[in-house]
């Protein structure tokens, strides 16, 4: 059986985000693709499942270290500056 290929709408629809977001990932090299051609993409449902469930599992990772690195710095006074740092480097491994 032939496996059916999605469209970026497709994509975009399963996600639940903005087709220009999923133009976006793409660009970034973040999303799994098949460039059928410079303006054809197409992607594999197994391919976005098997990035989904890879995106959840570095989420979760992110969040246990973020958690263990505010409970190991909690007995010392934090500043708003450390705590928003502590925030921009969690979204960073989150977005990798």
């Amino acid at each position: 059986m032939e496996e059916k290929l999605l469209t970026v709408a497709d994509v975009a629809e399963l996600l639940q985000i903005k087709k220009t977001t999923v133009y976006k990932l793409v660009y970034e090299k973040r999303i799994p693709v098949l460039k059928i051609s410079s303006k054809m993409l197409r992607f594999r449902k197994q391919d976005i499942d098997e990035w989904i469930q890879k995106c959840l599992h570095n989420t979760k990772q992110t969040i246990t270290h973020t958690k263990q690195t505010i409970t190991h710095t909690s007995h010392k006074k934090i500043d708003k500056q450390q705590i928003n740092k502590i925030i921009e480097q969690a979204k960073k491994e989150i977005l990798r």
